[in-house]
């Protein structure tokens, strides 16, 4: 599981203020781990895609958020580091698992991410 650093911020919920960076480098933390872990290197090479295009964008003034000096919100700073993100080729998920469905509290024959729990 992956969490932002600072929590999920509800108060800026729906409000376009939110900063997604530590939620976006959480994720591409959390795809280096697993591509570590399971020998991914397409996992790994999402993760380090994800910190350039971030670097980058928080270089110049003009691709920040807000809360940086900048005058994106969340949606234009997402579209901005899409832009900047190159396809990667679809990886193989087959050998990749879920170390336990009720750590996560989620029923596995209703979960649709799922895809052996019949529909």
């Amino acid at each position: 599981m992956a969490q932002a650093q600072h929590g999920s911020a509800p108060d800026l919920a729906g409000r376009d203020l939110a900063n997604p960076v530590s939620l976006v480098l959480s994720a591409g933390m959390l795809l280096g781990w697993l591509g570590r872990r399971e020998g991914r290197s397409a996992f790994i090479d999402a993760e380090q895609q994800l910190e350039a295009a971030v670097d980058t964008l928080l270089q110049d003034e003009s691709t920040r958020t807000s809360d940086l000096g900048g005058p994106l919100g969340t949606r234009e700073w997402t579209l901005a580091l899409l832009a900047r993100l190159k396809p990667l080729p679809a990886p193989d998920l087959k050998d990749v698992h879920v170390v336990s469905w009720s750590a996560l509290d989620v029923d596995p024959r209703t979960n649709p991410l799922n895809r052996s729990a019949p529909v």
